[in-house]
C-alpha cells in the first residue's frame, strides 16, 4: 500500500534476543513486536485519570455504567480494565490528594471529552 515503506521508517527496530529464555527464543533472533511499556502506562494514567473523573464528578452512577463507558473510552475488555484498575492504587490515590478540577484533564488530554454533564453512552 503506497506509504508503507514511510510508515515503517517510524517503527523502532526489532529487539535482538542475546539468549535462549523459557520459551525457546534462539540466540540473535528478532523478537516479535509487543507493547511499549512507555505507551501502556501512559494509557493506564489516562484510564486512571477518567475512572477517577466519572468517579468524582458523577459519584451517582452506578459502576456498570462506568464500566460501560470504560469500555467506549479505551477498547478493552472489562476483565482487561479490571486488571488495570487494580494496578492503579497509587496513581488514583495521588488524584484524590489532588483533587483536580476540569480544567485540569482538559490541559492534560485535550482530545478527550472532559464535561460537566454526565456523557451520553447510548450513542
Amino acid at each position: 500500500m503506497k506509504g508503507d515503506k514511510a510508515f515503517d521508517s517510524l517503527l523502532p527496530e526489532p529487539e535482538v534476543v542475546s539468549s535462549v529464555d523459557l520459551f525457546g527464543v534462539v540466540p540473535d533472533a528478532p523478537r516479535k513486536p509487543g507493547r511499549i511499556m512507555e505507551l501502556a502506562e501512559a494509557r493506564n494514567r489516562k484510564l486512571a485519570a477518567r475512572l477517577f473523573y466519572y468517579r468524582h464528578f458523577f459519584p451517582l452512577v452506578k459502576n456498570e455504567v462506568v464500566m460501560k463507558l470504560m469500555i467506549q473510552d479505551f477498547d478493552l475488555s472489562p476483565t482487561r480494565i479490571k486488571e488495570v484498575v487494580d494496578t492503579l492504587d497509587v496513581e488514583l490515590g495521588k488524584l484524590k490528594a489532588q483533587r483536580p478540577d476540569l480544567e485540569w484533564f482538559r490541559e492534560r488530554w485535550p482530545r478527550m471529552v472532559w464535561s460537566e454533564t454526565f456523557p451520553d453512552f447510548d450513542k
